[in-house]
């Protein structure tokens, strides 16, 4: 073995056994290790390159840029040979060489890389369309996925999610023109945006009720307004849009479909003619109504005709009559009975109306009493609607058609039997008159008056002394308001003990005044001898008394007439009073009081 020459050593201080020599054997450059050389100090036998491993050597000679040793075997080093970027060594399992490769980040990495190292510190697995946020500043998490109508929303306090994107809460400030929205932030109730100018929208404002959106013309803003049928409307409104496809009419034209969907028109023809259907599928035509052909149905009363389509039946209800002879019964009277109803005999007869449902207001019955009784009229549930005595008619009409009493019915006396002279009436038999009865006459004629006689029927219980009513406890009359009577009292009784009367017209509430006077019997009765005679008068008091008499003689009959004017202030009750100074008066049969009302109209002196 030929020596090595090793020039140039360096200092052996600040050497560790790893640095390599260069020398030269036979001819060659060779690079040998501090600890090769002090292994070869240590052997006796001589050292051959390249060194081996048992010696301390590698057992190779030589390397390329980037080769990497290692064991391929024991006592075996064996170079790994350098691979393009990017690739890292990865093992080959114990026993096994390693090799150049892709780290495979299922099968050679372990642990979660932190944040810190570029990593999520994540292991957990991804939601599917999630999206990755940090959920602490070490960590990452994912969201839920979103849907196609939603967007990721930012959540200060906590993770963002997926949610529809909402107008008032997500969007500021005003959509642009330009960005396809109108630039306005409000509008007015029934309000419509139009381009006011390029570019530009604005409002045109609702008006009443019934204008439409007329145009203003090319480059004009459109405005509210009625349609002009003259102007904004062209062409003729076909029958299928609801119009009549006819642009013209003659004064009295008639519209007709002439055929299917299509209108055309009926002229007018003379007065007096009617529209008569030409039947179906036919056009009408003008013409005379046939009352044989053209009509159909009953004329009814209310409407002017008889309500019958055979003649005798409601003319005989209207122009026909019943004669009934009165016999003290009940005729009983229906829609289909006669108008006109005559009534004889020599007794009384109750006539029943009919139920007013049964016919229509107007209804008439015209009641005739040719006999010498009444006739009671009573509506159908027995309510009297008139009496009409003998000589008497009275139309009964129906107003109502609603009740059952008198007042559905209007009673109207309508002729008398016999007529005297030039428009004097004369009953048959006088009748009752329940009021009072009055005529206003002028001055300086007669004045009607009402007249009403008051009589004892039977004497009187005995009073005295003490004042007493003279006609009994229940004797006074009655006096309207406001009027003036002229009453005359007829006085008759006998004294039980001799003694003086004195006389009292007594009011219940206070006349305007009372004025009156008397003409008596003798003070021994009714003879010959000197009269009494009296006077009284009060204004706005109750009573009026007369002055005594002188005494009176007993057991005989005493006479006095009074006449007395009494006029009202309000309705009151009068009576006439007497107070004897001894013994008891017995008032006798045939003692009256006429009571006259007089007048309102009265005579001017001239």
């Amino acid at each position: 073995m030929s020596s090595i020459q090793i020039p140039n050593l360096p200092a052996v201080i600040g050497l560790d056994g790893s640095e390599l020599f260069e020398g030269v054997q036979a001819g060659n450059s060779v690079k040998i290790s501090l600890a090769q050389m002090i292994a070869a100090a240590r052997i006796t036998t001589p050292i051959t390159f390249p060194i081996a491993v048992s010696v301390g050597g590698t057992g190779l000679i030589s390397f390329t840029v980037g080769d990497i040793m290692y064991a391929s075997a024991t006592q075996t080093f064996s170079k790994l040979a350098d691979v393009a970027l990017g690739n890292a060594i990865i093992s080959g399992g114990v026993g096994a060489i390693p090799s150049y490769g892709k780290i495979g980040l299922t099968t050679h990495v372990s642990g979660v890389l932190p944040v810190a190292n570029g990593g999520t510190n994540q292991s957990a697995a991804l939601t599917q369309y999630g999206m990755i946020y940090g959920d602490t500043t070490t960590s990452m998490a994912s969201t839920a996925a979103g849907t196609t109508t939603t967007v990721l929303h930012g959540n200060a306090a906590g993770a963002p999610t997926f949610s529809a994107v909402s107008l008032t809460a997500d969007v500021s400030g005003v959509l642009p023109v330009a960005n396809g929205g109108t630039n306005i932030t409000s509008y007015t109730i029934g309000s419509i945006p139009y381009a006011s100018t390029a570019g530009i929208l604005s409002q045109l404002l609702d008006v009443a009720i019934g204008n439409a959106i007329i145009s203003g013309g090319v480059g004009a803003a459109p405005s509210y307004g009625k349609i002009g049928l003259t102007t904004h409307v062209s062409g003729t409104l076909p029958v299928a849009n609801g119009g009549t496809n006819i642009t013209s009419y003659a004064i009295g034209d008639i519209l007709y479909a002439s055929t299917t969907g299509i209108l055309s028109s009926l002229a007018d023809v003379a007065i007096g003619n009617a529209i008569i259907s030409g039947g179906v599928g036919v056009a009408p035509s003008y013409g005379k109504i046939g009352l044989t052909t053209h009509v159909s149905g009953t004329l009814p009363v209310a409407n002017g005709g008889t309500g019958v389509t055979t003649a005798p039946a409601e003319a005989a209800r209207i122009l026909g009559y019943t004669a009934t002879a009165t016999a003290a019964g009940t005729t009983v009277l229906t829609n289909t009975s006669t108008q006109y109803q005559l009534f004889t005999g020599a007794t009384t007869q109750t006539i029943t109306l009919p139920v007013t449902s049964t016919l229509g207001t107007g209804w008439s019955f015209h009641i005739v009493n040719n006999s010498t009784g009444s006739l009671t009229v009573n509506s159908s549930g027995g309510n009297l609607v008139a009496t009409i005595i003998a000589g008497l008619s009275a139309m009964i009409t129906c107003i109502g058609t609603t009740l059952t009493t008198a007042a559905d019915w209007e009673a109207g006396f309508t002729d008398f039997q016999t007529l005297t002279g030039t428009g004097a009436a004369v009953l048959g038999t006088g009748p009752t008159i329940t009021g009072a009865v009055s005529a206003n006459a002028t001055s300086g004629n007669g004045a009607i008056v009402g007249q009403q006689t008051l009589n004892l029927a039977a004497n009187v219980t005995a009073f005295g002394p003490a004042i007493g009513d003279f006609f009994g406890a229940t004797s006074a009359i009655s006096l309207e308001a406001s009027s003036v009577y002229e009453i005359v009292i007829y006085a008759v009784m006998t004294k039980t003990t001799a003694g003086t009367a004195t006389w009292t017209l007594t009011a219940s509430s206070a006349p305007t005044r009372i004025i009156g006077t008397y003409q008596a019997s003798p003070v021994t009765g009714i003879a010959a001898g000197a009269p009494i005679t009296g006077f009284t008068g009060s204004q706005g008091a109750t009573t009026a008394a007369f002055s005594a008499t002188g005494s009176l003689t007993t057991a005989v009959n005493h006479a006095f007439q009074f006449v007395v004017q009494v006029q009202t202030n309000a309705a009151t009750s009068f009576k006439l009073q007497l107070t004897q100074s001894a013994g008891t008066a017995t008032p006798l049969a045939g003692s009256y009081y006429t009571v006259k009302k007089i007048s309102a109209t009265t005579g001017t002196f001239v």
